[in-house]
Parts: structure tokens; C-alpha cells; sequence
């Protein structure tokens, strides 16, 4: 009985740590998209455009992924993905404190 008890609570720990394995893995893969993303719009899009600073870049495409700008991106669908980019500086502004109150 106590053999089961420390296998399942080994699984468990396994799991997670499986897990933060797989989260951290994907962080990597996410980083290495925003910056591919990021060289090709390049920084004045952002800055000019979306009025996004420079230090918020990274954090600004991150705010953007869950809208696949990744997959759009490997379809090369760019204007689209400047079409998100536009319609989500407003709500990253307010969530990351940029607008002034």
C-alpha cells in the first residue's frame, strides 16, 4: 500500500515536471517567433504606427499570439497580422498601464 502511494506521488511530480518542461520549451519556441516577428516588421512599425515603446515590443507581440499571428505568419499572411497588430494596441496600452488615465 505504501509502494502505491509513493509511485502515484511519484507520477504526479512526473507530470509536473513534464509539464514545465513542455511550458518552458514552448516559452523558447514563443521567443524565438516574437523575435523572427519582430525583425520583420522591424521596431518603427511598432513604434511609429502603434506607438508601442521599444521596451514593450517583445510584450506587445507576446499579447498578440493567441490571435496565431505565428501560423499567419508562417502563411504569410502579413497584412492581416498588421491588422491585429493595429487593433490590439489599444487594449495592450490599457493593460500594461501605457495610456494615461
Amino acid at each position: 500500500m505504501i509502494f502505491t502511494i509513493l509511485v502515484s506521488g511519484n507520477r504526479k511530480k512526473d507530470g509536473k515536471l513534464k509539464n514545465l518542461l513542455d511550458e518552458d520549451m514552448q516559452n523558447k519556441i514563443n521567443q524565438k517567433n516574437i523575435q523572427i516577428i519582430r525583425n520583420h516588421f522591424q521596431d518603427g512599425f511598432f513604434i511609429k504606427t502603434n506607438h508601442i515603446p521599444k521596451e514593450k515590443i517583445n510584450s506587445f507581440i507576446e499579447h498578440c499570439l493567441p490571435k496565431n499571428i505565428i501560423y499567419l505568419f508562417d502563411q504569410g499572411r502579413h497584412l492581416e497580422i498588421m491588422d491585429i497588430f493595429i487593433s490590439e494596441c489599444n487594449n495592450f496600452k490599457q493593460i500594461s498601464h501605457l495610456t494615461k488615465h
